[in-house]
């Protein structure tokens, strides 16, 4: 029975280095995993950030449109006779 008994000690003491093991494996997946979060909460408050400027420059870039196309001379058809043509 001694063999026997030394082979589980044996397998004992493995199985809990195995455990220490795995353990720290689940503590650096752990870690990995919370940085992964952060940085895509960054990318998310980046990306948020990126398209109200986007928003933004379009808003004002087709206001400066229309400004511009309002400012242009009516065509001859709807001009009053006496009234000159425009100029920018």
């Amino acid at each position: 029975m001694g063999d026997l008994d030394t082979r589980c000690e044996k397998c004992e003491r493995e199985m809990e280095q195995l455990r220490a093991k795995v353990a720290d494996v689940i503590e650096l997946v752990s870690g990995v995993i919370a940085r992964v979060d952060e940085v895509l909460a960054q990318v998310q408050t980046s990306n948020r950030q990126m398209l109200s400027d986007l928003q933004a420059q379009t808003k004002a870039g087709f206001a400066s449109l229309r400004s511009e196309i309002n400012a242009l001379p009516l065509p001859l058809s709807e001009r009053r006779k006496d009234e000159p043509p425009k100029l920018n």
